[in-house]
């Protein structure tokens, strides 16, 4: 584990070395983190298509804060 991991404490998120990928989910270029925001992007994309804002409001409103928070 990378001592100078930077976490966003509001995202509770867990210890990288607790994760299956370890290591490899951390990421020390703004191209890496492009990447993986590309990828999570389009996993969100596809729930939004699922939860609707008209029928699903609370998790639409969750999916959408949470695209927030990775932006962040």
């Amino acid at each position: 584990m990378h001592s100078s991991t930077s976490r966003f404490d509001a995202l509770d998120l867990p210890p990288l070395d607790t994760l299956p990928w370890g290591d490899a989910a951390y990421v020390t270029t703004f191209e890496e983190a492009r990447e993986v925001f590309n990828a999570g992007m389009l996993r969100y994309k596809a729930a939004l298509e699922n939860y609707v804002l008209d029928g699903c409001v609370t998790e639409h409103c969750n999916i959408v804060m949470e695209i927030s928070n990775m932006y962040r």
